[in-house]
């Protein structure tokens, strides 16, 4: 990439904090959330000034998706139940809803399903055991293609010359990106997640969403890293080495959401499933039927931000 461009770019990401501008008391609550003095109260007390961001928290945790026994009617309970990183997400996904919408019809569809699918992924490969973060790769999912929002609001330009090479030459939207910006949404999602202080266990599956091979064959990847060898850790949370469990079912739960054709995320090319996921999650084409007859029913909590 040329230099300057570069820094066009990494100079965007330092001043897009939101997507536009959050309102105040979002920005107050992102502020806090990175506090850990900060109590959950304190946080619910602000929340509530933001009456649709507090009715959106409520509707997301008693949604037939989270499926918890007994709704959910206090907020301060309910950002317990969701966990910080989740809350999160929610908060800029959600101030972001619209504009999503405007930027590529059927974006938001395609983040929102491959969040879900990640969280469900990562629910059935954990079986009642504590080994994947089940928040964390939702918030992963749910993010993994801010960059585009990124590139569509700052370089517009740009944005318009990749979706146009990409579907007038039928290129892989990715490779339509480099070749125009030389930088892929990926990239610029990993440094806008930094940026916004995100832990490394989600800014790289958004990184290497695309690229999981790059990451896999790391030479500091141990390839004995799978699900199947760290089972036998009970009861502990669980982060792969360098996180490639993780990004692995961020590719997976991306490739899953486009072959089922919820939403759009630019791309009508549909990757095939490595045999390098398979193996790093210990599934087979059994559990791989399982989850896309289950998953698809998904698309009924896609409205959960109206």
């Amino acid at each position: 990439m040329k230099k300057d461009k570069f820094d066009e770019i990494m100079s965007a990401i330092k001043s897009t904090y939101s997507l536009p501008s959050l309102p105040e008391v979002i920005n107050k609550i992102n502020d806090l959330m990175d506090d850990d003095t900060v109590s959950v109260n304190y946080i619910g007390n602000l929340m509530t000034k933001d009456i649709s961001l507090s009715a959106k928290i409520l509707k997301i945790v008693n949604s037939p998706y989270y499926g918890f026994p007994q709704r959910i009617y206090n907020l301060n309970h309910a950002l317990v139940l969701l966990g910080s990183n989740t809350l999160k997400s929610i908060i800029i996904t959600s101030s972001i809803f619209d504009l999503m919408k405007d930027v590529m019809k059927g974006l938001w569809e395609h983040s929102l399903f491959c969040g879900l699918t990640a969280k469900y992924i990562a629910k059935q490969i954990n079986n009642g055991k504590q080994i994947i973060d089940e928040d964390l790769v939702f918030s992963a999912g749910l993010l993994h293609d801010i960059g585009k929002l990124i590139i569509a609001i700052k370089f517009k330009d740009d944005f318009n010359a990749v979706i146009k090479l990409a579907q007038e030459e039928k290129k892989i939207y990715v490779e339509a990106e480099k070749e125009v910006l030389s930088v892929s949404h990926a990239d610029v999602g990993y440094y806008l997640t930094r940026e916004w202080n995100y832990p490394a266990s989600i800014c790289t599956p958004i990184r290497f969403h695309h690229e999981f091979l790059m990451l896999y064959s790391n030479e500091n990847i141990d390839k004995n890293y799978n699900i199947k060898s760290i089972t036998n850790n009970k009861n502990k949370l669980y982060y792969s080495k360098n996180y490639v469990i993780e990004t692995a079912i961020i590719n997976l739960s991306d490739i899953l959401a486009k072959s089922l054709g919820i939403g759009f995320s630019g791309s009508i090319y549909v990757d095939e499933i490595k045999n390098e996921i398979m193996e790093v999650l210990s599934i087979d084409l059994a559990f791989l039927k399982k989850i896309i007859e289950e998953i698809y029913y998904f698309k009924d909590e896609l409205n959960v931000f109206n």
